[in-house]
C-alpha cells in the first residue's frame, strides 16, 4: 500500500482481493484485480476482480457511504460495458458502509421498460449492508474484513475491544502497512460513531498520525478521503482537519484536485466547465463540490448543486 491516498476501502480490497467473496458465499479460489476503466467511456466502478477457473468471471464492487438512487442503473451500465470489454460474465455488488447509504432504490434488481409493457431489461445485483453482518463474521473473515469490523453488527460498548483486536492483528501480520491499514479503520469508524465514542479510544490511534496517506489527505484537502467504497473523508476528524488546513487558501490546488476527482467519475471537463471552475474563487465551495461528485451524473449537474 504505497500509492497516494491509499486510506480507503477500495485500496484495502485491492490488498486483500478475496475478502468479500466469503461473505457473498461465492466460490473463488484465485482472485486478481483487473482494470476498472472502460476505454473512452467516462467513469469507472470502484473495484473489479477476476475469478480464475475453468469458467472465469468478474465481480464488481461499488462502495457506498451515501445514498444514490441511480446506483443500480450505474451498476448495470458498468456491468454491461465491462462484460463486453472482457467477454466474461459479471456479478455486481453494492457494499453499503452505513445505514445512510441505504434507500428504496437498492432492491437488488434494476429494470427498464416502456409504459404499460413488460420489462425488456432486467439486471440483478447484490446489496451487502455491513451493519447487518455480525462483527464476529467480519473478524473471522481474514485481516482485510477485520478492518471493516467496526461497521458490523455490534454493541457500541464493544468498540474498544474490537479496535484492540484488529490493531494487534494488523501489527502482527502487516507491520509495514499498519499505519495506512489502521487509518482506514479509524476513518470508517467516523462514519458510524459520534465524536465522543471515537475520542474515548483516541489514545489508541497514534498510527493515524504516522500514515503518509492520511497526511496527504489533510495537506491536499482531500475532503472525500477515499473512504467510501465509497467513505471518502466522511470521518468528522478528517473534515475538521481539512477545514483547518485549507483555511488559508491554496485555491489553485483545490481546483486542480476537484478536476482530478471529477475526471475519474464524470470524465474530463470540457472548456465550458473549466471556465466555470476558474470562476470559482472560494476554496470551501470547491471542497463542497468535491463531496458531491458521487451524487451527480455530469459536470453540469455538479456545478448546478447549491
Amino acid at each position: 500500500m504505497h500509492k497516494p491516498f491509499d486510506v480507503s476501502p477500495k485500496s484495502v480490497s485491492e490488498e486483500f482481493p478475496g475478502l468479500w467473496f466469503g461473505l457473498l458465499e461465492w466460490d473463488a479460489d484465485v482472485v486478481e484485480v483487473v482494470d476498472a476503466d472502460v476505454a473512452t467511456v467516462s467513469g469507472a466502478t470502484d473495484k473489479i476482480f477476476r475469478v480464475s477457473g475453468p469458467k472465469p468471471w468478474l465481480a464488481i464492487f461499488e462502495f457506498m457511504s451515501t445514498y444514490k438512487s441511480f446506483v443500480a442503473e450505474r451498476l448495470h451500465w458498468h456491468a454491461t460495458l465491462i462484460a463486453h470489454r472482457h467477454q466474461l460474465l459479471v456479478r455486481s455488488v453494492a457494499i453499503l458502509l452505513r445505514p445512510k447509504a441505504d434507500g428504496p432504490a437498492l432492491t437488488g434488481k434494476y429494470e427498464e421498460s416502456f409504459p404499460d409493457e413488460e420489462a425488456h431489461v432486467m439486471f440483478r445485483y447484490r446489496v451487502l449492508r455491513l451493519w447487518e453482518i455480525p462483527v464476529e463474521r467480519l473478524l473471522e473473515g481474514g485481516l482485510g474484513l477485520a478492518l471493516f469490523a467496526p461497521l458490523g453488527k455490534l454493541d457500541p460498548s464493544r468498540l474498544p475491544e474490537i479496535v484492540r483486536d484488529v490493531r494487534q492483528r494488523v501489527k502482527a501480520e502487516r507491520s509495514k502497512d499498519a499505519p495506512d491499514l489502521l487509518a482506514t479503520m479509524y476513518i470508517l469508524m467516523g462514519m458510524r460513531y459520534d465524536e465522543a465514542i471515537i475520542q474515548s479510544i483516541k489514545k489508541e490511534v497514534r498510527e493515524m498520525e504516522e500514515s503518509v496517506s492520511y497526511q496527504m489527505i489533510l495537506r491536499e484537502g482531500e475532503a472525500k478521503g477515499e473512504a467510501k467504497g465509497e467513505a471518502k473523508g466522511e470521518a468528522k476528524g478528517i473534515a475538521k482537519g481539512i477545514a483547518k488546513g485549507e483555511a488559508g487558501g491554496r485555491l489553485k490546488e483545490a481546483r486542480e484536485f476537484l478536476i482530478l476527482m471529477g475526471t475519474n467519475r464524470l470524465g474530463p471537463p470540457d472548456a465550458t466547465v473549466r471556465r466555470k471552475l476558474r470562476g470559482i474563487d472560494d476554496v470551501a465551495r470547491l471542497h463542497q463540490l468535491g463531496l458531491l461528485i458521487d451524487d451527480v451524473r455530469s459536470w453540469r449537474d455538479l456545478l448546478a448543486k447549491k
